[in-house]
């Protein structure tokens, strides 16, 4: 077969890829090795070794639920690495997957689901070996007293919900405490209030004796954060930890976290929608859609490179009163219902960029650089140059200046 034609136009790109279907699989799935400079090509799933630099590696988990209308496929394929004493972020809109995947880590998945497949390996830096445990080989009794809690916690978006409201502050946080620590009734005591101080609460043994309904919701969620750190884990999930508080209070909580995440040497992941979120405190993002990562990358990658129309569309939404805009970009359509199988990219429907291939055969990954991969035909050597949002070109534009002039006032 002749090597087919690469086209600029985008009608006439859609009629060449759509034509070229098969070949187009074994090129992308045949392509050799290039270099970073070259065009990009699909990369491959991530080796599970016992590196030292990564503290959990997720490897092409999927996840499912039973419903009354059938199995919801809420999870589709990921793969993510978490580094040692740094921050992901997992950000996407409502019902991607992204809490599905955090609740899978954390064997808190119910009755209801069932894993298809994948693995999830945890290097536990302190049981001496160099050998990973895979989370998903573990009895539900091993994973509640030997991993959940005890060396990863997590963070819930409603501290309300999460709080018992019988039980007083100080006995829910020991009875975290007792439950993976040989200690006593006193030292527990202390062990609390010295919790309770950490997280910045005043007059921590007087909040220490109250009830959840008595304290407020930055409060609240300061407790919940106390909990979680009980009994020194290594890794901190947090699932959208500042949605139910108002903006003043999600500054303080993230930069409570990020103190003790620094001072314990936590490696965390935030599960988020919010990309102001994500500028703040991450240092590594992956971007989710009906339950498949579409973009990976480092911070600077995603925000200042984005590449998937999912992740430029999600940018644009982002408001910023920098950028002169008489009305604020969304996306059209709505998520796809995860009951229902999905044939191609689960984008395509409401990607304006979408070629017909989008609409017919699942996208690949493929590699941009070291750190950053991107799942989109957009990215096939035969697939057209598009223009991007003029909204979003003005918003990286301007982030892009504000980064260098806080460089040029540091270096001053």
């Amino acid at each position: 077969m002749s090597e087919p034609t690469i086209h600029n136009d985008a009608q006439s790109a859609n009629q060449q890829i759509a034509s070229s279907t098969k070949s187009l699989s074994s090129q992308a799935s045949d392509a050799p090795s290039q270099s970073l400079s070259s065009k990009p090509i699909p990369s491959q799933a991530p080796v599970v070794s016992s590196d030292a630099q990564h503290i959990l590696s997720v490897s092409n988990l999927a996840v499912s639920f039973r419903t009354t209308r059938g199995l919801l496929r809420a999870v589709r394929g990921v793969d993510f690495e978490l580094k040692r004493g740094k921050t992901l972020a997992i950000v996407g809109e409502s019902g991607s997957g992204k809490s599905a995947t955090a609740r899978t880590i954390m064997g808190l998945g119910g009755p209801q689901q069932q894993i298809d497949s994948g693995h999830i390996y945890f290097h536990d830096s302190q049981n001496g070996s160099s050998q990973p445990i895979d989370l998903l080989t573990l009895s539900k009794k091993q994973l509640i007293s030997d991993i959940c809690g005890q060396k990863i916690a997590m963070i819930f978006q409603d501290p309300m919900s999460t709080l018992n409201p019988t039980m007083s502050i100080g006995r829910q946080i020991v009875e975290a405490i007792r439950k993976h620590q040989r200690l006593g009734r006193r030292d527990s005591r202390e062990l609390g209030i010295q919790l309770l101080e950490e997280v910045g609460i005043r007059q921590a043994a007087h909040t220490y004796k109250q009830y959840p309904h008595q304290l407020s919701g930055g409060m609240r969620q300061r407790v919940v954060i106390a909990i979680a750190l009980a009994c020194n884990p290594q890794i901190l999930i947090c699932d959208e930890p500042t949605t139910a508080l108002d903006v003043t209070i999600q500054a303080r909580i993230l930069e409570l976290i990020a103190r003790i995440q620094q001072e314990k040497n936590l490696s965390v992941i935030y599960i988020t929608h919010d990309f102001g979120v994500v500028a703040r405190v991450a240092d590594e993002v992956a971007v989710m859609y009906a339950g498949q990562l579409v973009e990976k990358g480092t911070a600077d990658d995603i925000f200042y490179h984005p590449v998937h129309p999912y992740t430029r569309a999600l940018l644009s939404c982002v408001p910023d009163a920098g950028i002169d805009a008489h009305r604020l970009y969304s996306i059209p359509g709505i998520p796809p219902d995860l009951v229902h199988p999905i044939t191609g990219d689960a984008f395509a429907p409401r990607n304006e960029y979408a070629l017909n291939i989008d609409f017919e055969q699942e996208p690949p990954e493929y590699r941009i650089n070291d750190t950053h991969t991107v799942r989109s035909w957009l990215l096939h050597e035969q697939a057209p140059e598009l223009d991007v949002n003029p909204m979003l070109t003005e918003r990286l534009r301007q982030m892009q200046q504000r980064a260098a002039n806080t460089t040029t006032q540091a270096e001053a």
